[in-house]
């Protein structure tokens, strides 16, 4: 499974679920939600995204996972 996938020193793992109903996992040094984006790194290492910036207010729900 891709949302599997494991990256040493990227963060902690993120649901991010957006207001569209898209959800994506990755790995977040600064999300804070006060700020008005934050960083991921997609857990799918086959992903054609190396990072990406979310803007806060795109989202519906950002939580961390084990």
């Amino acid at each position: 499974d891709s949302y599997n996938d494991s990256l040493s020193n990227a963060g902690r793992k993120t649901k991010v679920k957006f207001k569209d109903g898209e959800i994506i996992y990755g790995y977040t040094l600064g999300y804070s939600p006060e700020r008005q984006g934050f960083y991921l790194t997609p857990a799918d290492l086959g992903s054609n995204n190396e990072r990406i910036f979310i803007v806060t207010s795109a989202t519906e729900n950002v939580q961390f996972v084990p």
